[in-house]
């Protein structure tokens, strides 16, 4: 009985190791960026609350604020269109009121 190898086989030598199909997780890849994105968002909000006039009344707050921008990032990453859809209902119900107040006078 004789060995029989693949038609694509790489030889190699005895203290040889390579990795042949790349070797790059893109998952891991994918998981760190948005891992760094979302750390650095808790950051800017966290440090934006601290210096605002409310910051005393916040501070206490961070960390579940931080952690619900962090969950708010991360649905929209994986949700791309409803978040999008959300978005532009957000922003005609917005533009509603403010059409719907300047027309009664509520404000100029």
């Amino acid at each position: 009985m004789e060995l029989v190898l693949p038609k694509q086989y790489v030889e190699l030598e005895q203290e040889e190791m390579e990795y042949l199909d790349g070797g790059v997780d893109w998952g891991k890849a994918k998981s760190f960026a948005l891992g760094f994105i979302t750390a650095g968002v808790a950051a800017l909000a966290k440090s934006a609350v601290s210096k605002s006039a409310v910051g005393a009344v916040m501070n206490s707050a961070a960390g579940w604020l931080a952690g619900a921008i962090d969950s708010a990032i991360l649905w929209c990453w994986y949700n791309p269109w409803l978040a999008a859809g959300i978005a532009v209902a957000f922003a005609g119900t917005v533009a509603g009121i403010y059409v719907l107040g300047k027309k009664k006078g509520k404000w100029k």
